[in-house]
């Protein structure tokens, strides 16, 4: 497997910095020693790495010799710590995606999907493994980001807490009445003689009466045509 990781080569990992913490112990030492076999054996796979400097940042593993993350990851192993967040982020996705079945080869394949929200992603990996495999080969990057560009390029279809929030933006006073107007315009479309007339005006008189005293927000207009509490 090939990975960033084999850019950056190990580095010196003497006590260039150390630092009093009472509460570095033994098994502390341990679970590190750990950790670091397995990112110098880099090629056990990406999601083992990042699982390991996951470990290594939240408990703080590094703190005996080295005062921050970013330190560690530069000291010890010689990239930054965008670097390691890469590797963490893209082995949380990938467990995300192995209830799946094939999971990503590589971190970069994985990298196109940090962009999408979760369930995009799930889609976005079924398409690329479908495009792959009706051309009889194995995914490849290309395949995910063609993915993940025909998800970003879709129209977005507004929530309905969107719309409701929409609904109910505010405006100035010279504003609500041209929207008062149009409102007025749009009933005068009623066909006069329509049996329903009486009971849509209703309606909307029941509407408006229900909301004027209102501070904030408005009671919904359902398609009923019956006004009801938000």
């Amino acid at each position: 497997m090939s990975t960033e990781l084999e850019t950056a080569g190990e580095q010196d990992s003497g006590p260039v910095i150390i630092t009093t913490d009472a509460e570095f112990t033994m098994d502390d030492a341990t679970e590190l020693s750990g950790h670091e076999e397995i990112i110098k054996k880099h090629k056990a796979g990406f999601i083992k790495v990042g699982l390991a400097l996951l470990a290594i940042r939240d408990k703080r593993l590094y703190r005996r010799h080295y005062n921050s993350f970013q330190e560690y990851c530069s000291q010890r192993w010689g990239f930054g710590r965008a670097h390691a967040h890469r590797f963490i982020e893209a082995a949380a996705i990938a467990i995300e995606l192995s209830p799946m079945g094939d999971t990503p080869a590589c971190e970069r394949q994985v990298r196109p999907l940090v962009k999408l929200k979760p369930e995009q992603r799930v889609e976005a990996w079924t398409a690329a493994n479908g495009t792959a495999a009706s051309e009889g080969r194995t995914v490849t990057t290309h395949d995910v980001e063609a993915a993940v560009t025909e998800i970003e390029e879709r129209p977005r279809v507004r929530t309905a807490d969107e719309e409701i929030a929409e609904d109910q933006e505010t405006v100035n006073l010279p504003d609500a009445f041209c929207f008062g107007r149009y409102a007025a315009e749009q009933l005068r479309r009623i066909d006069p003689s329509h049996p329903d007339k009486v009971k849509v005006l209703e309606s909307v008189i029941a509407w408006c009466e229900a909301n004027k005293n209102r501070k904030k927000g408005w009671s919904v207009f359902n398609d009923e045509g019956f006004a009801k509490a938000a």
